[in-house]
């Protein structure tokens, strides 16, 4: 996987530093912190990250790990391939999450 997975500091104490230092960990994904990225109402709701510029929000932060992993493959792999989230506008994905047993 390589990709930049940016994080709001505002927003690391809904779960997101746990899914900043398990992506850190992950060779090729550069993690990076601002004070802000400017999505204050998103940030008080619920965890999110840019991905490679794309905002991704989900209700959990194992959801928005999972869905950044799958985002950081499916953009290693190349065009065609989908990130596993619904699209709602240009770069936003909100994350499903994996199903199954």
């Amino acid at each position: 996987m390589f990709g930049i997975v940016e994080f709001c500091e505002s927003n690391l104490a809904s779960g997101t530093e746990a899914v900043a230092e398990a992506l850190e960990a992950e060779p090729g994904v550069d993690v990076v912190r601002y004070a802000c990225l400017g999505y204050c109402s998103e940030c008080f709701l619920q965890p999110f990250a840019l991905v490679n510029g794309a905002f991704f929000t989900a209700e959990t932060p194992e959801v928005l790990l999972y869905a950044i992993r799958r985002a950081l493959e499916a953009d290693a792999a190349g065009p065609g391939d989908s990130a596993g989230g619904e699209e709602e506008g240009a770069g936003r994905f909100w994350a499903e999450g994996p199903s199954g047993p």
